[in-house]
C-alpha cells in the first residue's frame, strides 16, 4: 500500500483532527513497508553466493541487497572453493605417490617425480593452517 493511497483513505474517512493524529503513523507504516521489502530482498540474496552466482554482479556493502549474512555466505563460498581446489591437488599428489607403490618404484633422492610429490604434499599440509 503506497503512501498516496494511505493518505487518500485517511482523508476520505477521517475528520481533520483524526487525520492529523494518524499522519505520523501512516508515515511509519510506509517506512516499515519499505524496510520489510529491503529485508525480503536481503534474505533472498543470501542464496546467491551459495550457488556461485555472486561473481557475475557482486553486491557490496551499501547496496540495496547487501547484508552481513550475504557477506558471510560469500566468504563461506570462497572457503569452500579453496578447499575443493586443495582437495583436487591432494588427490593428484596422492595418485602420483601411489604410482611409486604399485609400480614398484623405489623413491630415491635423485627422482624428480618423487620430489614433486613431496613438495605438493608439504604445500598442502601447510595450507591446512
Amino acid at each position: 500500500m503506497g503512501e498516496a493511497s494511505i493518505h487518500a483513505l485517511m482523508k476520505d474517512g477521517c475528520k481533520p483532527r483524526v487525520y492529523e493524529a494518524l499522519l505520523p503513523w501512516s508515515e511509519r507504516l510506509v517506512n516499515a513497508e519499505a524496510e520489510l521489502e529491503q529485508l525480503r530482498t536481503q534474505a533472498a540474496g543470501v542464496f546467491v553466493p551459495l550457488d556461485g552466482w555472486h561473481r557475475k554482479e557482486p553486491c557490496v556493502q551499501g547496496d540495496y541487497g547487501w547484508s552481513p549474512v550475504y557477506q558471510r555466505a560469500v566468504e563461506i563460498r570462497e572457503r569452500m572453493e579453496a578447499a575443493e581446489s586443495t582437495l583436487e591437488q591432494a588427490i593428484k599428489a596422492l595418485e602420483a605417490a601411489r604410482g611409486y607403490l604399485y609400480n614398484g618404484f623405489e623413491p630415491d633422492n635423485q627422482s624428480r617425480a618423487y620430489h614433486e610429490v613431496c613438495a605438493s604434499l608439504t604445500t598442502l599440509l601447510a595450507k591446512k593452517e
